[in-house]
């Protein structure tokens, strides 16, 4: 289908000069390659969303960025259709790796009214000025028009929520200085940041700045970017999850004190590669069980992530580090006055109760069975389990702020360079070793989530209590086959080692306390895969020699 050129030519109707122009060049791309004999495929994106990599504003985003300032006092009465900008990177790269692929692809992940866009910016950001008023408000309210993505889903792209995209692209703006509108008092203590501003973005506006020089379109704008300031820690800054909060903890401009057993040692130089380390991070040499250690590392810091826990069924290598390490930091926190400590916890400290009824759904007031633990020899959910209610009970007894990520299963790339064991169960998949699967049911999430929610927590001032931190429950046997889907050329087990008794079932267990808090998590088919490419790409799973040179994505 395509739209009517003479339509967009005729300036009595629309002008839309923009459509007119990719209308015809896209009908010429094709004549030309037919003339000419080029493979051409064709990628139709709807508005695209999402974190800006480039120093402007663009054209997509800028309508945004107009519902936050406040120079749009009104959305319109229109409907559009929006996609995550890392979707349409995949869906370039998947179409022109995927042999069959042919023709135009319509990339989309919903369509929306903009009444439904300004909703979604008002929960997630109350403190901007958005719009709440339609400029035609005499008119019905448009209705969505009938748009497919059939094709592009049928070649195994997911596409992220269009409340994330519209959650990044704010987020992405925030941190690169555009939203002066969080600037509320101009006579508090204030950080100078330098940015470069495109000319379209300072045309576009009339905004009054303190006196700056705007000499070859570069604008000192004084900005409140209250991570800025901050210092925090991270205990165990060289582990899975842990790596991943540093890394978003510098994105995000905060000083980042990290406790490492050993500084110098090799396994920690990933820290020191990531942006903003240089300026930014300091490797503290501490050992949890070492109570001056771990107070020196923790003073002068606003905040603590609590992260470092040995994972491992053995009661003497979990035990003390769990509850004596984990009772230690509380209480350096107590004594440097941190704002907030989050702590890593686990769904372990959640679901082992073998009294629950299949009817309950599981939340965050839900407590393992200590009993039940030890009776299983399940020495991890009992080491976590006894660590965070003595951590509440500490944190009450010394007034500390304390909030609780209970994470599942934990997916995705690796930054550091040693297999962790949430990671070593796919592994063995894929690597022969594990020849069935259990007949069994888990929870997965994205290792990036599990960060983006610490920090989240960390930073919104009504977050309290615990938050179980999932995207989807799964038995074992359909984790294989979405393995097996995505890479086909690893022996894959795909019987499964109880096949005498009934295929478990998911219970019910809700993470609906953290997604109120505005996260959308990464689908966990995504989990999976880039959990096997990031093994793939670090040498830790070679990749067969007859798929070495034509690795598709198929997703």
């Amino acid at each position: 289908m395509w739209c009517g050129v003479n339509y967009q030519n005729q300036q009595t109707c629309t002008n839309n000069w923009y459509c007119y122009g990719k209308t015809v060049a896209e009908q010429d791309a094709w004549d030309v390659a037919r003339n000419k004999g080029v493979d051409l495929v064709v990628v139709n994106p709807v508005v695209v969303l999402g974190p800006l990599l480039q120093p402007t504003v663009n054209a997509s985003i800028l309508h945004i960025l107009k519902y936050l300032t406040g120079s749009a006092k009104t959305y319109a009465n229109a409907v559009q259709a929006y996609v995550h900008v890392r979707d349409v990177a995949v869906a370039h790269i998947l179409v022109f790796e995927t042999p069959s692929a042919s023709g135009r692809y319509i990339c989309f992940e919903k369509m929306l009214h903009r009444g439904e866009v300004v909703e979604i910016l008002a929960k997630f950001f109350p403190e901007y000025p958005i719009p709440t008023k339609c400029s035609d408000e005499k008119n019905p309210r448009k209705q969505n028009y009938k748009l497919t993505n059939q094709k592009i889903k049928d070649l195994g792209i997911e596409f992220v929520p269009v409340k994330q995209c519209l959650y990044e692209s704010v987020k992405s703006l925030q941190e690169k200085a555009y939203n002066y509108i969080l600037i509320k008092n101009w006579s508090q203590k204030q950080e100078y940041k330098t940015i470069r501003i495109h000319p379209r973005f300072i045309s576009n506006y009339n905004c009054t700045f303190p006196p700056n020089s705007l000499t070859d379109m570069e604008l000192t704008v004084r900005i409140t970017k209250t991570q800025s300031r901050q210092t925090v820690c991270v205990t165990g800054a060289g582990g899975f999850i842990a790596s991943w909060i540093v890394k978003l903890l510098l994105e995000k401009g905060y000083s980042v004190k990290g406790t490492v057993r050993n500084p110098a040692d090799p396994k920690n130089s990933h820290l020191r590669e990531l942006e903003g380390a240089q300026e930014r991070l300091t490797l503290c040499k501490a050992d949890i069980l070492d109570y001056e250690s771990v107070k020196e590392a923790i003073q002068g810091c606003d905040g603590v992530f609590h992260t470092a826990c040995p994972v491992t069924d053995d009661p003497d290598k979990v035990m003390e580090p769990a509850v004596n390490g984990t009772k230690n930091v509380i209480m350096a926190a107590a004594e440097a006055k941190v704002r907030r400590v989050v702590f890593t916890s686990s769904i372990g400290t959640v679901y082992m109760d073998p009294n629950r009824s299949p009817d309950v759904v599981v939340d965050e007031s839900c407590w393992s069975d200590l009993e039940y633990c030890k009776n299983t020899k399940n020495w991890y959910c009992y080491g976590k389990t006894v660590a965070e209610q003595d951590a509440w009970d500490v944190a009450r007894n010394k007034g500390v702020d304390l909030v609780v990520v209970n994470p599942v299963v934990v997916l995705g790339p690796l930054l550091q360079p040693t297999v962790n064991a949430s990671i070593l169960h796919i592994l063995k998949y894929l690597t022969g070793s594990a020849k069935t699967y259990a007949n069994a049911v888990q929870a997965y999430v994205h290792v990036r989530d599990v960060a983006v929610a610490h920090i989240l927590v960390f930073e919104t001032p009504s977050a309290s209590g615990r938050y179980i931190c999932f995207e989807k429950m799964l038995h074992r046997g359909e984790v294989v086959e979405i393995l097996a889907k995505f890479f086909p050329e690893y022996p894959i087990p795909t019987k499964c080692s109880d096949e005498k008794n009934p295929r478990k079932q998911n219970y019910k267990l809700t993470n609906q306390k953290i997604k109120d808090l505005g996260i959308e998590f990464v689908p966990v088919k995504q989990c999976l895969y880039e959990t096997v490419k990031s093994l793939q790409e670090k040498g830790i799973l070679p990749i067969p020699k007859h798929v070495e040179d034509s690795v598709n994505i198929q997703w």
